[in-house]
């Protein structure tokens, strides 16, 4: 790997996981960091709807999320 393909990202919360998952596909090294003692396990829903769509069609997230989903 490239010495310039490296990226640090600080918090490991849905945002911060998401952009992780994008940057390793693009092929960075990825290191994140967070201050809680641990991921954690639940949290609120998030609605994805709109041009959010197209955005986890293109990560290859789309089919997984819509069989995880709990609502219409």
């Amino acid at each position: 790997m490239e010495a310039n393909k490296k990226i640090l990202i600080s918090g490991a919360s849905f945002a911060g996981l998401a952009t992780a998952y994008r940057m390793y596909k693009m092929g960075y090294e990825v290191t994140i960091v967070e201050m809680a003692p641990e991921l954690k396990k639940g949290g609120t829903p998030v609605d994805i709807k709109g041009t959010t769509i197209e955005i986890v069609k293109r990560m290859g997230l789309f089919e997984i999320l819509k069989s995880l989903r709990i609502g219409y």
